[in-house]
């Protein structure tokens, strides 16, 4: 089973748990001696947590509860899919028009070119790369296009760079609002990362400037996952990629 992380998986592994124990009739404590616990107070807090939809940090958690509570992890997990499925269905649904994907996408068929067209017009490599992000930009899963690939992507498609740079601006308005306080992860060695905390109810580009500034300063590259299911991935040199999936990491 994957590490629940979104509110609508933890709620949903919080209402398993706590729903096998009452079925049981068994308290918390039981359930944490049951489980092997020498300190007591400290596997009650745990499975207190669980049950309160609070993120945990490792697997093993889970799995130690789940043993005593007769719940099947791999069940939980295709419940869970089910979950994050309807979640990314909702987030394709409210995603707003593309802006900067309709005017690159209306410029290119304006020239009858296809993506590994425009791409050769540039001087941009790995030409397979840029197709891709390309693709990913003119679609709307990307949104962050770097000052380079402005000025490439203006030339090849024949249009001044700085209606790239609006329609970017425009769409990045519609980002820019209050958002609950998202995750800020930190690599700290291949495979395993580090949650830290930060300020809550800011806007999305006061969260961008303070992520691309943690990354410059510890020289480390960051992923800032928020509640939408958006992670932007930043580089300590202020290149961003995105995705709409969480980074597959050990949280620690």
């Amino acid at each position: 089973m994957k590490l629940p992380i979104h509110s609508e998986e933890l709620d949903h592994v919080a209402h398993r748990f706590e729903w096998a124990r009452i079925q049981l009739n068994l308290r918390v404590v039981e359930v944490v001696r049951e489980a092997g616990y020498k300190n007591t107070n400290r596997g009650c807090r745990r499975l207190r947590a669980i049950e309160n939809a609070s993120p945990q940090n490792h697997i093993s958690v889970y799995e130690r509860f789940a043993h005593v509570l007769d719940i099947d992890l791999d069940e939980l997990e295709e419940e869970l899919e089910e979950v994050r499925e309807d979640r990314r269905r909702r987030i394709r649904q409210d995603m707003p028009p593309r802006i900067l994907g309709t005017l690159l996408e209306k410029a290119r068929r304006r020239l009858e070119l296809t993506e590994p067209e425009v791409i050769a017009r540039t001087d941009l490599e790995p030409a397979d790369h840029y197709e891709r992000r390309f693709r990913r930009l003119e679609a709307g899963k990307a949104r962050f296009p770097t000052a380079p690939e402005i000025e490439h992507f203006a030339r090849a498609l024949s249009i001044p760079a700085q209606a790239i740079r609006q329609a970017f601006e425009k769409e990045r308005l519609v980002y820019d609002r209050c958002d609950d306080c998202p995750h800020l992860i930190l690599r700290a060695i291949p495979g395993v990362a580090v949650t830290l905390p930060i300020p809550s109810r800011r806007s999305t580009k006061w969260y961008l400037e303070y992520a691309d500034e943690y990354a410059s300063h510890r020289r480390a590259k960051v992923c800032l996952v928020f509640k939408d299911g958006r992670s932007v991935y930043i580089n300590p040199d202020g290149t961003r990629s995105e995705c709409f999936e969480p980074p597959y990491m050990t949280i620690g």
